[in-house]
């Protein structure tokens, strides 16, 4: 009788196993990043940046981080403010994040390296009128509406480029955490 039961919990614990195993897997149509290693979680009081791109439909900003240092970039304001220790361990996507809000009035937030182009140091710039764009393969995309493409240059060497990737916010008034 035990031997049948260790059986049973043996057989348990490897369906949970690859269950858990199925549910991380890199899903390119997924709306949110799920790519590992790629994580992101980072909840903070908001700083001035954040206020203005959550509370003005339309606007977004850029977050970096660099040694121990945060540097946010909106239309309005570039400031860079000193890590606290906390911080420091927090996880920023590939290349850093797009924070805003789209004139919808919905909050969204997306990896700030190229999904195309899948490497850090390929940052994309945003403009005023919510659109971002890869400085290494030159395609556009609509923040928006979601990160999907606006324009792919006839000389863009991916065949099938993908929309932005997206990250989960949650934001309280006061708090905003994103996170994949």
């Amino acid at each position: 009788m035990k031997h049948s039961n260790i059986h049973i919990i043996a057989y348990i614990l490897m369906a949970i196993v690859g269950i858990s195993f199925s549910a991380c897997s890199d899903d390119t149509t997924s709306t949110y990043s799920n790519k590992n290693p790629v994580r992101c979680d980072f909840f903070v009081l908001q700083y001035k940046e954040l206020f203005d791109v959550i509370n003005n439909n339309g606007q977004f900003a850029t977050i970096r981080k660099s040694a121990a240092q945060l540097k946010m970039k909106s239309a309005v304001n570039e400031t860079t403010y000193n890590m606290e220790a906390a911080q420091k361990y927090f996880q920023f996507g590939l290349g850093g994040l797009i924070v805003g809000t789209t004139y919808a009035g919905e909050y969204r937030v997306y990896d700030l390296s190229c999904p195309n182009c899948n490497r850090a140091e390929k940052r994309m710039t945003i403009d005023d009128n919510g659109y971002a764009k890869c400085g290494n393969c030159k395609i556009s995309y609509n923040l928006n509406n979601d990160g999907i493409i606006t324009d792919v240059p006839k000389e863009c060497i991916h065949s099938n480029p993908r929309s932005l990737l997206r990250y989960k916010i949650a934001y309280d008034g006061q708090y905003v955490h994103i996170y994949n």
